[in-house]
């Protein structure tokens, strides 16, 4: 590709040795010539952590350690040999070369809606990946909490590119769409209580069914939040290239024309 960017929805810090993570996001950038966005969280899923043996540490302590392993990231990315000595990591007379391509460094999207997950977007980031499958509602109103959080750190909250994720799919008849879309929910969906509003915010807002339902769900977004930028998760996976050719054959172009 030559135009496409790459990034991840997220990756969760404490999950990764941050210098490590920061050397692989600076070779993407260097290989796409500068095309790479990093998704960034504290991480949530107990079992992601455990299954690769790595300790599942409670809600405040996972937020530090993801504040300190973004500092060194960004370090890394920008300075010729970082020291650095937290709680959680220390590094020693440590290089990065080469360095991304994208200064001063690769965008950092943040992805959740928590307080705490807020204020490290202000602080170190560049865009903010708000929940899946949500009311314009909720968006509007987490907006309106993170621009009272940059107006306490200083931060214009202009600067901060919103980014709206719903699970995605297109097709030529709606009610197909639709079938898929509850047969993915009930073979697919998460346990408890986070699984059924998972369900229900999948059922309600996704941007599911013919490319004319797809582009009226996006520019309702569009209107009633600000929202310019939208991932859109294609599920199930069988049906994904069918819907993704849908999606840049009709979908996109229409918002091009605009």
């Amino acid at each position: 590709t030559e135009k496409v960017i790459v990034g991840t929805e997220v990756s969760p810090i404490p999950l990764r040795n941050p210098a490590i993570l920061a050397k692989t996001v600076a070779t993407v950038d260097v290989l796409s010539k500068g095309r790479v966005v990093l998704g960034a969280g504290a991480g949530w899923n107990r079992n992601e952590f455990e299954s690769l043996g790595i300790p599942f540490d409670k809600y405040e302590n996972r937020f530090e350690q993801m504040n300190e392993g973004v500092e060194i990231m960004k370090r890394l990315w920008t300075e010729p040999i970082v020291n650095y000595t937290g709680r959680y990591y220390r590094i020693r007379n440590a290089r990065l070369s080469p360095k991304p391509i994208q200064k001063p460094h690769p965008p950092l999207w943040f992805g959740g809606f928590s307080d705490r997950l807020l204020e490290a977007v202000v602080k170190h980031g560049s865009g903010w990946i708000h929940g899946t499958n949500v009311s314009p509602e909720k968006i509007k109103s987490d907006l309106e909490r993170l621009r009272q959080i940059a107006n306490k750190f200083g931060r214009d909250v202009d600067e901060i590119e919103v980014v709206a994720p719903f699970v995605s799919h297109v097709a030529r008849d709606r009610e197909y769409a639709r079938r898929s879309i509850e047969r993915y929910i009930e073979q697919g969906q998460l346990t408890g209580m986070l699984g059924r509003h998972f369900a229900e915010g999948t059922r309600r807002y996704a941007v599911w069914g013919t490319p004319k339902d797809c582009i009226e769900r996006i520019e309702q977004y569009m209107a009633l939040t600000g929202v310019q930028h939208f991932i859109l998760d294609l599920r199930p996976a069988a049906t994904a290239l069918n819907s993704l050719q849908l999606i840049c054959n009709e979908v996109i172009p229409h918002f091009q024309r605009e």
